[in-house]
């Protein structure tokens, strides 16, 4: 993630191998602890990679984030949300983008949970 997040890694490393390791990450799944495997034919997460173009384009990140939804819904039983949080306690209002106001009903939800866990731990 330290690379892909990083703006200046375009200094260190070259373009299209950077472009690679952000197609890498997206086949990654924090909760899983796993690599999704973009292919139905390969055995193995990283053998698809061999044969991508010099070019990557949208399609490419499209499916192989579609790999990972699929492998999430396999493995987990459902497809995380990877929202920031303040995006759901503060949703954008499409109206106003720079006036944000805080769900009440989001408010609710991390409560319970918070009450929930408290009582479990």
């Amino acid at each position: 993630r330290a690379v892909v997040a990083n703006p200046s890694m375009s200094i260190l490393l070259r373009r299209d191998l950077i472009a690679k390791m952000r197609l890498e990450f997206e086949l990654w799944c924090p909760l899983a602890e796993e690599f999704a495997v973009p292919s139905e034919t390969s055995r193995m997460w990283f053998e698809p990679l061999r044969d991508l173009p010099q070019e990557l384009t949208g399609d490419i990140f499209r499916r192989f984030s579609s790999a990972r939804g699929n492998m999430q819904t396999r493995t987990l039983g459902f497809h995380p949300n990877s929202m920031p949080l303040e995006d759901i306690l503060f949703p954008r209002n499409p109206n106003s983008p720079a006036q944000r106001t805080m769900d009440p009903g989001a408010v609710k939800i991390f409560n319970s949970m918070s009450s929930a866990m408290g009582s479990l731990y």
